[in-house]
């Protein structure tokens, strides 16, 4: 890194990081190990890990994305097979076709990570889906897209963090940002809003549904990556606050469905509120059956 390194850099890192509260994955070098915790882990006991390894050359740290295993705030692509410098390039430019920010980060002495940062917390299964919609965009293979898991009662798989101190293992650092400090800033005020997330993991099908596999071409110029359709802000939806417009109105249930399951609303209770938003909030629901809307939830809580 080319300056030093100061408490609000560790502080932000700190946060943009953040993920499982009771494990973390540490490697000094001679040895690997997880540093398991009773409780939760005291931010200030994690800081201070985390500046030993961006200062010193620290035991290098690993964070476990799935936050009491349901809910993360970070996406990671870990790429090792074969042109890892372009699929990251694509992956880069289908998240962006979406008005997601990402960064391409130099994973050791191979391969890349691409990175998404969440402004809020979110369910695993919208982040997970929303991430293998974009390999799907971008036809590059899914083989580990973090989290691995949507939901999961052990810690799940962890992903070790950039920027220690080089140990002779190869840099590990954001592409084109070898000034940590100019990292944090961009990394901080271009953080994905969740709803874009809960848009793209409704658009992503299971390879099994998926009869044949079709490459998508994605835009050349960066004038054209802007997204080309709106989402619907389901957070608002859900608290009553949008009503469910007329021309979209299955896409808006079966998001809304997919949201509650994420958020771990019970399956009873998803009904009921779907039942309530085609009540009170849909646009013309004379024309759109209570039962259409139904089948959303039915079909979110069982695939």
């Amino acid at each position: 890194m080319t300056t030093e390194v100061e408490p609000w850099m560790i502080e932000e890192f700190c946060d943009l990081f953040d993920g499982r509260n009771d494990v973390l994955f540490m490697d000094d070098g001679d040895r690997v190990w997880q540093q398991k915790f009773d409780g939760n882990i005291e931010p200030a006991w994690f800081a201070e890990k985390i500046g030993a390894s961006l200062l010193y050359g620290g035991p290098s740290v690993g964070v476990y994305p799935l936050r009491d295993g349901k809910e993360c705030r970070w996406i990671c692509t870990d790429l090792d097979q074969g042109d890892t410098e372009h699929q990251a390039h694509q992956i880069v430019k289908a998240w962006e076709y979406y008005g997601i920010k990402a960064w391409v980060e130099t994973s050791k002495s191979k391969g890349h990570h691409v990175w998404v940062f969440l402004e809020d917390w979110t369910a695993g299964t919208i982040a997970r889906r929303a991430a293998l919609y974009i390999h799907q965009m971008a036809d590059v293979p899914a083989d580990e897209v973090n989290p691995k898991q949507e939901i999961t009662d052990g810690y799940g798989n962890c992903v070790r963090l950039p920027y220690w101190v080089d140990r002779g293992e190869g840099r590990m650092e954001m592409v084109g940002y070898p000034d940590l400090g100019d990292w944090l800033r961009d990394a901080t005020d271009n953080q994905a809003d969740p709803d874009t997330l809960f848009m793209l993991a409704n658009r992503y099908t299971p390879p099994e549904e998926r009869a044949v596999r079709q490459p998508v071409s994605l835009p050349h110029s960066p004038g054209e990556w802007a997204p080309k359709e709106g989402y619907y802000p389901i957070r608002e939806v859900y608290r009553g606050n949008e009503n469910v417009p007329e021309g979209n109105r299955d896409n808006t249930f079966f998001v809304l469905a997919q949201y509650m399951r994420g958020i771990g609303v019970p399956y009873h209770e998803a009904r009921g509120t779907v039942q309530e938003v085609w009540a009170t909030q849909t646009a013309n629901n004379q024309t759109y059956p209570l039962k259409q809307a139904l089948e959303k939830v039915d079909r979110a809580y069982t695939s």
